[in-house]
């Protein structure tokens, strides 16, 4: 049961549908959040939210990307009931790494409490504790879930988590409430989402049936799992992490706020992007994989390449033109330090966006190995520039942290990629393209030179997109059936028909 284009396209339409609610959503929770607190508290609130975020990876380990991947690949080669047995047996994994997550959150949180936390550190330990648990199993029940191809459970249950938490939290923005309320609507909406997700999931068949799985395939899920829980321990405490850690230590909550909105506003621009794309990746090339070998692979690893290329630069240029006016209008000129920090991950993000489609083509093919190695020797480079830029420099060691660790990881992968997987194609499109992007920024930069402020700063970075994007089909970058694709898209909606018909030049 291959994962046809037809079946890919609706679940990213699906997932972006989905992504424009969770981060509108979550715009306005943070930004009501950021205006009702005090820098140092909306900087504690930061702290507390990355904590659980790092631990729920932590517990989940390596099941998360497994149960997707195997699961995925089980139902492409001998159908559904093989996934709901491999997910039978994924569960009972998940239900003691629990166990064994449960005290590991709790130490987590006693050895690093927020800078200036001023209520009993139990209450912290409690609450890091529960939100951790509740939502690593949100994480495994979405990620299994999406091995399926039932992509409706994280996009519903998301969507509705995000509208309950804005409407909690603006209840709560014109009662005027402190950091406690608002932590208190984190901890509801991260057990609302997952009874949500609980109750999707059996609706649309994502159970798990009692059969056995092959001793020789859990020798291979287990050897996948052994190294893919080294890497997705590096991947928790990656350099936004160690960022986070290393700022609350040397410079305080303040400077942990100013990085945390800049590094959330950039993943939430990339994410409105591409999370259609990024959502079905793993699961069509493991179908792929699993259907017809690797060259089936390579092919949905070339043509994904295409697109995350494309999208990285129209981040890397819109970031940042659009840096300023959105932390400006949105945040105040309390976080106007955030802005520096944007751009340079905007930049850096934008021409390193093949990242994540580089690994989900080497997971596949089980280079695990091979990426804990990648990802150990990034971590150090991470860590020893943190501890010798972050103390001396702060927000500005931070900036210069991301852009060497990012592109050091960028490198490591490109050399990995060309090794293990055999991509016999020219490289010459894409450095035709980037130039363009390059190019395309022009415009813009001559009209901030004519009037720089907010409002030309905006148009400044549509012009860049619109530019890019004609460039993109005048150098020739997509292929046909890439246009046909389009054309299918725009076929859909008129005014987008006449838009592209008009800038693009596809015919």
């Amino acid at each position: 049961m291959n994962f046809s284009r037809k079946e890919a396209f609706n679940a990213a339409m699906v997932m972006t549908g989905a992504t424009y609610v969770i981060y509108i959503t979550g715009l306005i929770t943070n930004t009501l959040i950021a205006r009702s607190l005090s820098s140092d508290n909306y900087g504690q609130y930061a702290y507390f939210v990355w904590m659980v975020g790092v631990l729920c990876v932590l517990i989940n380990n390596a099941l998360s990307v497994s149960s997707l991947r195997f699961i995925s690949e089980a139902i492409g080669k001998q159908g559904v009931d093989s996934g709901k047995a491999l997910y039978a047996w994924f569960m009972r994994c998940q239900s003691i790494c629990m166990l064994l997550g449960l005290p590991l959150a709790v130490v987590f949180a006693y050895l690093n409490p927020p800078d200036g936390w001023s209520s009993p550190l139990w209450v912290f330990i409690a609450v890091v504790a529960i939100v951790s648990i509740a939502k690593a199993n949100f994480m495994f029940l979405t990620s299994s879930s999406k091995g399926f191809g039932a992509f409706v459970v994280d996009a519903a249950s998301n969507s509705m988590a995000g509208i309950f938490s804005a409407c909690t939290v603006a209840v709560a923005f014109f009662l005027g409430a402190g950091l406690d309320v608002y932590i208190a609507i984190f901890i509801a909406t991260t057990i609302f989402s997952l009874l949500v997700a609980k109750m999707i999931a059996n609706k649309v068949g994502v159970t798990a049936v009692s059969i056995s799985v092959d001793d020789s395939e859990k020798l291979r899920i287990r050897r996948f799992m052994k190294w893919t829980l080294l890497l997705i321990i590096c991947n928790a405490i990656n350099h936004t992490s160690v960022i986070v850690y290393f700022l609350n230590k040397t410079d305080g909550a303040v400077a942990v706020g100013l990085f945390v909105i800049a590094s959330s506003l950039t993943k939430a621009g990339m994410d409105l992007l591409s999370a259609g794309l990024s959502s079905v990746l793993m699961t069509s090339m493991s179908r792929a994989y699993g259907n017809g070998g690797v060259m089936a692979l390579i092919d949905s690893t070339w043509t994904s390449i295409r697109y995350f290329h494309f999208l990285g630069l129209i981040v890397a240029g819109v970031g940042a033109f659009w840096s300023s006016p959105i932390i400006g209008v949105l945040y105040g000129d309390r976080y106007e330090g955030a802005v520096a920090i944007m751009i340079g991950l905007s930049l850096i993000g934008g021409l390193t966006f093949t990242d994540g489609v580089l690994s989900a083509a080497l997971t596949v093919m089980e280079r695990q190995k091979q990426l804990v190695v990648v990802a150990v020797t990034s971590w150090v480079v991470i860590v020893a520039s943190s501890a010798a830029l972050i103390a001396g420099l702060g927000i500005q060691g931070a900036i210069i942290v991301c852009v060497v660790s990012k592109a050091f990881f960028f490198y490591c992968l490109v050399a990995l990629t060309r090794q293990f997987v055999p991509l016999n194609v020219s490289w010459r499109p894409f450095a035709v393209l980037t130039i363009a992007g390059m190019t395309s920024a022009l415009p813009g930069l001559l009209l901030l030179v004519y009037a720089d402020n907010h409002s030309t700063r905006l148009l400044a970075g549509l012009l860049y997109a619109l530019v890019l994007l004609a460039l993109s089909f005048r150098t020739g970058f997509w292929r046909s059936e890439d246009k046909a694709q389009f054309r299918v898209v725009a076929s859909r909606i008129s005014s987008l028909k006449g838009l592209l018909g008009s800038v693009c030049w596809w015919r």
